[in-house]
């Protein structure tokens, strides 16, 4: 699928073969609003917030096979935050936590972006403050191994 080195790249080599599917009652959005049904595992890989272009430099979350996710500064995937993710069809459940970490003695709370639009390469998505991210697929090999790691 890609390749992953750094600080990912432990957290990818324990990823399962499968995604967790939560069930979402079918009414979360107008019946001509729901995007086309997906097959399973289709949201596994390296997804830059904005284009393609952010494949190179920007800002991706890293959605692996186990349910954890990286959100990770590209080419070399320093790590901004950590969580799980789940595919919920209409909606990309998900935690989220920030470095450094807060006492989190009560759990991360579950957060939802709703899908406007899905596809293979790239999805569109509400997020729970009301803004609208699009997210394109990256190609294999976008991580990039950091000059420092001295090759690990």
């Amino acid at each position: 699928m890609f390749r992953a080195v750094g600080g990912v790249a432990a957290m990818l080599m324990l990823a399962a073969p499968a995604v967790v599917r939560a069930q979402v009652p079918e009414n979360k959005l107008p019946e001509n609003k729901l995007p086309e049904k997906a097959a399973a595992g289709d949201l596994v890989g390296v997804w830059a917030l904005g284009g393609l272009e952010a494949c190179e430099t920007g800002t991706a979350w890293v959605l692996m096979a186990d349910g954890l996710y990286a959100d990770v500064k590209l080419p070399g995937g320093t790590i901004n935050a950590l969580g799980s993710w789940r595919d919920e069809g209409v909606a990309l459940g998900y935690t989220h936590a920030h470095f450094p970490f807060r006492n989190m003695k009560g759990g991360l709370p579950d957060r939802r972006m709703v899908f406007s639009s899905r596809s293979a390469a790239a999805f569109a998505a509400t997020t729970p403050s009301g803004q609208v991210q699009i997210f394109t697929r990256c190609p294999d090999g976008t991580l990039k191994e950091p000059a420092h790691s001295g090759g690990h």
